[in-house]
């Protein structure tokens, strides 16, 4: 978790990012966002994560899904008996961004996206008789400066990947928003108007 910052001193304009994480394995190389997007919308994505942040500019927007998995990282014998010696490991998706509006109106953003699972998926039950060591932990991260146009998605990074006969691509998008002001809040008319 990022360090605790103090607070503003000036209030800076409001900001949402969407971060778009596509899994696929359609046989397309280098893909463009309208690409993805495209895919996305025709339901062909293997896997889809969509987060949204909301912060202040110069602050940082952090936000963390995932589970904390336990799993055989080694064994002990006891007598006759062979039990599981059990590691945990923070699994899932990570985005932190923060974000400042230049003076062109565009959207200078530092990102950094870290998404991680098991390699070769969940693992079995536990067989003391399987000499076999456990699982890697398999893990995509990103971290950039990029420069965004208000409302128009970019592709910041992404990886193409060859496991045995299988083939799969990650490509993560962000999208930048300057939030409108909110509106006056209307006072309610006093009891008894029509």
């Amino acid at each position: 978790m990022p360090p605790s910052r103090p607070m503003p001193t000036t209030v800076g304009k409001p900001l949402t990012f969407e971060v778009l994480i596509a899994e696929l394995f359609e046989p397309i190389d280098s893909p463009t966002v309208n690409d993805i997007l495209a895919l996305e919308k025709a339901g062909k994505l293997n896997f889809i994560n969509r987060l949204q942040l909301t912060t202040l500019e110069e602050q940082t927007a952090y936000v963390q899904f995932g589970a904390l998995t336990s799993r055989v990282t080694g064994r002990a014998t006891t007598g006759l008996t062979v039990v599981p010696i059990y590691n945990s490991v923070n699994l899932g998706t990570i985005a932190q961004i923060t974000g400042r509006v230049a003076d062109d109106g565009s959207i200078v953003a530092q990102v950094m996206v870290e998404r991680s699972g098991l390699a070769g998926g969940d693992e079995g039950p536990f067989d003391p008789n399987l000499l076999t060591p456990p699982k890697g932990v398999d893990r995509l991260t990103t971290q950039s400066t990029v420069r965004l146009k208000p409302g128009e998605p970019l592709l910041i990074g992404g990886r193409q990947a060859t496991l045995g006969s299988d083939s799969f691509k990650t490509w993560i998008v962000l999208t930048g928003h300057i939030a409108s002001e909110i509106p006056a809040r209307k006072e309610p008319p006093p009891a008894g108007t029509p």
